[in-house]
């Protein structure tokens, strides 16, 4: 008599089964063959939705939402020559301490899958980088896992590891850290630097290896330099990303420094067009302003400003129903008493000073605002959102 084995169940004893399991044991279940993890990926239910990852210099932090509405955060943390991990899908959190595993090797060797196989579009990605550490405690005791390549309780997890573990010493001697590639201070050196250069190689490196550019709706990012999200760009199908959020990690709050980093060859990605909306903070662009008049909502630093710029910005607005918001933050203003009173009457909040028009044969009302921070806002809205007693100019 022959063994049955999981693969020979019915499909709705398999579905019985599957949904009995939280979504972490789910979640190794797709390791253990390709038959299976084929299966699982055809229910919706278990379709990664939004990857969030957050990058510390000793410590990763992982939140995976399905579509199902639920979600498993995973933390991994140096410990010496160890990795403390945390697993929470619920009530009670598991803690455990893979002996002689290093931690971005255990992170990259659960992920690697869910980005590798991941067949329909991410809702939204996020990759937040900090120098801050947020540590856990260890004040308890983990269950401790002496990770063998034939211990059972870790087979799901060993071989990819051993993969993953290739790829980062790989980086490591391959691509050594090096200061001069970075745009940031040379006197303020960032703690993040070595670990965010192995994170983005190793994870444009498992981005490499899907069958075709991963569907991404929105983007946000945090980089240290540009080829962080550069050597990703021919992994991501860029065409249909909607929202695309990057931001320059400054290191110390330098975002007043003089070192400036410009991100002008985001313009020239193939795809460039197919972008709906385009944050950037900390990143700055030369480009004319019709370079984004295609998107729907904009925002991003610029050297200077003049009246000529900001008038045509505003009769632009008041045509391109498309265009919810075009913000951008300048350097300097040529001019500012001659651009204020240009504009008309304003209505002076605590910080800025904001202008309304009246939006033609429409009830709506373009918004204008300048404030203390240098930031100018052009934005639509309807009528009913304008405060009360303010001026709404023709």
């Amino acid at each position: 008599m022959t063994d049955v084995t999981l693969l020979d169940m019915p499909d709705l004893v398999m579905d019985k089964i599957l949904k009995k399991l939280k979504i972490a044991y789910i979640m190794r279940l797709r390791k253990v063959c390709h038959a299976l993890r084929d299966y699982i990926d055809t229910k919706p239910e278990y379709t990664i939705r939004q990857i969030k990852i957050e990058v510390h210099p000793s410590q990763i932090h992982t939140r995976l939402k399905f579509h199902s509405k639920t979600e498993i955060t995973l933390i991994y943390q140096k410990q010496g020559n160890d990795c403390l991990y945390r697993v929470s899908n619920g009530l009670p959190v598991k803690y455990y301490l893979l002996k002689n595993k290093y931690f971005m090797d255990v992170f990259f060797g659960d992920i690697v899958d869910a980005v590798k196989n991941q067949n329909v579009p991410l809702h939204r990605l996020d990759i937040y980088g900090t120098y801050i550490e947020c540590l856990l405690p260890f004040d308890f005791e983990p269950h401790v896992i002496e990770v063998k390549p034939n211990d059972s309780e870790t087979s799901w997890t060993c071989s990819i590891l051993e993969f993953i573990g290739g790829l980062c010493k790989s980086n490591s001697s391959q691509n050594p850290v090096n200061s001069s590639d970075f745009d940031s201070d040379p006197d303020a050196p960032c703690p993040l630097k070595p670990i965010a250069a192995e994170f983005y190689t190793t994870f444009t490196r498992i981005l490499k290896l899907r069958d075709r550019p991963i569907q991404i709706e929105e983007l946000i990012i945090t980089i240290i330099n540009k080829s962080d999200f550069l050597n990703m760009v021919p992994y991501i199908d860029i065409k249909n990303l909607g929202r695309l959020d990057i931001s320059k990690m400054n290191y110390k709050n330098l975002i007043y420094n003089k070192v400036r980093m410009y991100f002008d060859e985001l313009a020239e990605l193939d795809g460039w067009e197919g972008i709906r909306s385009l944050n950037l903070n900390s990143l700055y662009m030369t480009l004319p302003f019709e370079r984004f008049f295609h998107m729907t909502g904009v925002y991003f630093p610029r050297e200077n400003v003049t009246i000529e710029e900001i008038l045509y910005l505003k009769e632009v607005m008041l045509t391109t129903p498309h265009i919810s918001y075009f913000n951008f933050q300048y350097w300097t203003m040529e001019d500012a008493d001659r651009v204020y009173s240009t504009l008309g009457v304003f209505w002076a909040g605590i910080e800025e000073k904001c202008w309304y028009y009246r939006v033609p044969d429409t009830d709506e009302v373009l918004g204008l605002s300048i404030d203390i921070f240098h930031i100018v806002s052009f934005s639509r809205m309807s009528a009913s959102e304008v405060p009360e007693g303010v001026v709404v100019m023709n």
